[in-house]
């Protein structure tokens, strides 16, 4: 640069305006650009990259009057054309690149670009939709069109939590009566962002425990967010706590509490253990990341997972100062770890997780520039298993990520368990290819957020299009080793993200765990749901032994209320979402009421309905939408229903003999349509199952249960043996 200054040599860029934008939201933005000494050649370039995992709107030029049009603009007498694709270098991917042509920009001259133009009566241009204390992007130029970028500035302003349109309320899965507790309510928008603006009161009702006020009115303190801690639960069994906003309508209930009358040998802790920040390729910094985990999404544990081959030394070092500063034994609990992110043939993604401390064994240096330490990179996965054998203070997760975990390469020393669920999707081909493997895993849930939103991650408009799951575990207590000791035990499961109660065993033997039976194997199971139970399956191995529903049986002469939902994934690797947007047809009959089911997204769901008709909006990666559909006809009264990748007829009258279902090409891609009661089932189920004919050998005895919403839990199997 010779003797000029960068600002002087690149040019000085802004956006306006810069105030805080509320999530989700249209609105117009402009960042001016003025050029700098070096000036922009003919086949130059200007650039805004914004970050690979933000689901800020794509750009796009040819449409004035839709949303997210864009315009770029010079007096100068040149040629501006704005493309957008992926084609930075990550953590900043996501290139809006416009090439200059048909003459050169000289200092001094300004272009400006206008993200979401309304000259021509579009809505604007829709920004990301979760909040960010400062988001960003970078104002990049090219100026000799060499394809060697150069930053001017970063550009940014905070996004903000909207309007509050439900309320959410949590307590702890297993409290003892008397002793100090907690109660947290939180009111979120529709994208799952609590309200930084709620000031409403809230009542809260049912066996409200002592130290807690039956009413509360939020504070700018509060921020969305209240706990009231030091609260005693009193009575015993099981609780269900109601809070309601006093004239917002609305209302929420607690996950089932269970309140003992003792201190029971295992309490539920509740755990988030994957996810990044800024420092790789999420957003946020790492102090916010575990202070959302702990304080907004209330889960007792969490851990930082940050991709290893863009982990400096420096950023090492902050991750396990940030762990320790924020481990509060009793309260909260942190581990120390990242990711090792292998491509799929050498292993693909696993977590590294420490119960004290230890190095940084990376995939490899791919975005570090200093390579002092490249000695210490272990490729492939074996070589990771190789450098910790044999130590009890490290465990290793499998994982379905952006790249895909191998199973082939496995150490049941280092690997008790697998993630079978995150913002990525629902995974269960992943128990399935474990169990047919022989492996014996505990089954896990997780967000893999990017977000910076740990343990309570809606679903975005990017890669993650489902909500984040949670680990349960049966622990001694809420410390680091009680929590090691349970995972290691297998002594754990799974949810899709609400908190279910599972209490599962063969023969008194929990979860987990490697009995050899004596007398003939009975399952017992217990469930307690955060909303009415659809379906419980009983599984032995691959095959499922025992279905019980909890859905209540429909009276012959009520309303037809008709439940389509569907399921399934493209593939098992990164490109996984199946495209579901279609419509159904009704004829001979005519549509009454729709409503919407297990939707992850507020964009998603039912598009426009009448009497004959309804279109949707859905994508699944493995999880379950769908539409409920209230309807008036008889049996000849026809549904067809059609999607871009399978398609599906049937009359009421088949329907009244049974569930319809079809299967399609996709992973395990299928459609289920069943009557509905008009009556809610029950919350809570019980029961035990005998199996009459053991397999000879080991019998991985497990549980999978779907809740009326399309939550998921699932139990980690009891690995039993059978035989001589």
């Amino acid at each position: 640069m010779g003797v000029f200054e960068r600002p002087e040599w690149l040019g000085i860029g802004q956006v306006t305006p810069d105030g805080p934008v509320v999530a989700a939201r249209y609105g117009t933005w402009r960042v001016a650009y003025v050029v700098g000494v070096s000036g922009i050649d003919d086949g130059g370039h200007i650039r805004l990259a914004f970050r690979s995992v933000t689901d800020w709107a794509a750009p796009q030029f040819s449409t004035p009057a839709a949303e997210n049009y864009v315009t770029v603009y010079t007096p100068r007498p040149v040629t501006l054309t704005p493309t957008w694709g992926v084609h930075g270098v990550r953590p900043w991917t996501r290139t809006l690149t416009v090439d200059v042509s048909g003459g050169a920009l000289a200092r001094g001259d300004r272009v400006e670009i206008v993200l979401g133009d309304t000259l021509h009566g579009g809505p604007g241009m829709r920004a990301q939709t979760y909040p960010q204390r400062r988001f960003s992007f970078k104002l990049q130029v090219d100026p000799f069109g060499t394809g060697l970028y150069e930053t001017v500035t970063d550009l940014g302003f905070p996004i903000v939590g909207g309007s509050a349109t439900r309320l959410v309320v949590v307590g702890p899965s297993d409290v003892v009566a008397g002793e100090p507790g907690w109660l947290q309510v939180r009111a979120l928008d529709s994208w799952g962002n609590p309200d930084p603006a709620y000031r409403g009161t809230v009542t809260v009702s049912g066996d409200v425990p002592a130290g807690c006020p039956s009413t509360y009115t939020f504070t700018a303190a509060d921020a969305g967010v209240h706990r009231f801690d030091g609260v005693r639960y009193r009575g015993s069994g099981v609780l269900r706590l109601a809070a309601r906003g006093d004239g917002d309508g609305l209302a929420a209930t607690t996950n089932p509490i269970r309140c003992h009358s003792e201190p029971p040998a295992h309490r539920l802790y509740w755990a988030d253990l994957h996810g990044q920040t800024e420092e790789t390729v999420g957003t946020g910094s790492i102090p916010e990341y575990f202070s959302y985990a702990r304080d907004v999404a209330a889960v007792d544990a969490t851990a930082h997972s940050g991709n290893d081959f863009q982990i400096t030394r420096e950023v090492y070092a902050e991750l396990r100062e940030q762990a320790e500063r924020a481990y509060e034994p009793g309260r909260f609990v942190t581990f120390h770890g990242y990711e090792w992110s292998g491509n799929t043939p050498a292993g693909g993604d696993h977590n590294v997780y420490y119960r004290g401390d230890g190095p940084i064994r990376r995939s490899s240096h791919t975005e570090v520039d200093d390579r002092s330490d490249i000695d210490t990179d272990c490729y492939p996965i074996s070589a990771l298993h190789a450098a910790n054998a044999g130590r009890d203070d490290v465990l290793i997760t499998p994982h379905i990520g952006g790249r895909r975990a191998s199973l082939a390469d496995h150490d049941p020393s280092l690997e008790p368990a697998i993630e079978i669920a995150s913002q990525w999707g629902r995974f269960e081909w992943f128990a399935r290819e474990a169990l047919e493997r022989g492996m014996r895993v505990a089954f896990m849930g997780g967000s893999d957020d990017h977000s910076g939103r740990p343990g309570w991650s809606a679903a975005t408009l990017a890669h993650h299009g489902v909500r984040g799951g949670l680990t349960a575990f049966l622990a001694t207590g809420l410390t680091r080793e009680a929590i090691w000791e349970a995972w290691r035990a297998r002594r754990c499961y799974g949810t899709s993200g609400p908190r279910i109660v599972l209490d599962v065993s063969v023969n008194g033997h929990p979860i987990g765990s490697e009995p050899r039976l004596t007398r003939t194997p009975e399952v017992a199971v217990r469930v307690l749901g955060t909303a009415p139970i659809d379906t419980i399956e009983v599984r032995r191995g691959l095959a499922t032994v025992q279905t019980y529903s909890a859905l209540p049986e429909p009276v012959a002469d009520e309303p037809w209320r008709v439940r389509i939902a569907w399921r399934g994934a493209r593939n098992r690797d990164r490109t996984r979402a199946l495209d579901w947007s279609g419509e159904l047809v009704v004829r001979d009959g005519r549509i009454t009421g729709i409503e919407n089911y297990a939707i992850d997204s507020p964009v998603d769901g039912v598009l426009r309905w009448d009497d004959s008709r309804v279109t949707w909006r859905s994508h699944t990666c493995g999880d379950w939408d769908g539409v409920i559909v209230e309807l008036d006809g008889d049996d000849t009264t026809r549904l067809d229903v059609v999607t871009p990748t399978m398609r599906l007829s049937f009359t009421l009258e088949d329907l009244a003999r049974g569930v319809v279902e079809r299967h399609g090409p996709g992973l395990e891609q299928r459609v289920v349509v069943r009557r509905l009661s008009h009556r809610d089932g029950a919350m809570d189920a019980a029961f035990a199952w005998r199996d009459e004919a053991p397999l000879e050998g080991v019998n991985p005895y497990w549980v999978w249960v779907t809740q009326s919403d399309g939550e998921l839990a699932w139990s980690t199997p009891v690995y039993a043996w059978w035989g001589p």
